[in-house]
């Protein structure tokens, strides 16, 4: 009878312990880390005619090989969709529709805001799943990683507030969840 018992409450450990081994986005991802300082994560990547082609919100990016730093397996979640960007604010005040490359600067800003958020997202589910096992070097390497990636969050912010004129667009926070 105690054998039975210890049977069933390993297995029933293992079952258990599957929901933080098998995460839902465990489909593998890929990092890609540009010299300019620049990350995409995504699921698929592929090298033609001199370029590395990815999969990248929804579309499809193609950079020079050249451009490229490294590119490595990643545990971060690949985003599923591209957050449609809003008529540009600001742009107007500025001198119309696109005064000196406001627009795409914008754009670059929420591409690289929503994926500096979703690297935050997943270091902060590392972090809890460490916290509950009770890991303390990868609850302590989640923390640095949340550290950097909101510092560079930070720099960011100046960076917006700065093109906007001092003040936080609305896309911000539908990226970041904050109040801008």
């Amino acid at each position: 009878m105690n054998k039975l018992l210890w049977l069933i409450s390993i297995l029933l450990t293992s079952i258990l312990s599957l929901d933080f081994v098998l995460p839902e986005d465990c489909a593998a991802s890929y990092l890609i880390e540009m010299k300019t300082g620049e990350n995409f994560v995504t699921d698929q990547y592929w090298e033609e005619d001199g370029q590395v082609k990815f999969k990248y919100y929804g579309g499809m990016m193609g950079v020079s090989k050249d451009m490229i730093a490294s590119v490595t397996k990643s545990e971060a979640p690949v985003p599923e969709e591209t957050i449609q960007p809003e008529p540009i604010e600001g742009a107007a005040e500025l001198g119309g529709e696109n005064p000196g490359g406001f627009e795409e600067k914008a754009l670059q800003y929420q591409d690289e805001l929503a994926q500096n958020q979703d690297e935050i997202d997943a270091q902060a589910k590392k972090f809890n799943t460490a916290k509950a096992q009770k890991d303390q070097s990868a609850k302590d390497a989640a923390w640095k990683a949340l550290t950097g990636l909101k510092e560079e969050q930070s720099q960011m912010r100046e960076k917006v507030m700065s093109l906007y004129k001092g003040k936080l667009p609305k896309w911000w926070g539908d990226i970041t969840g904050e109040e801008p």
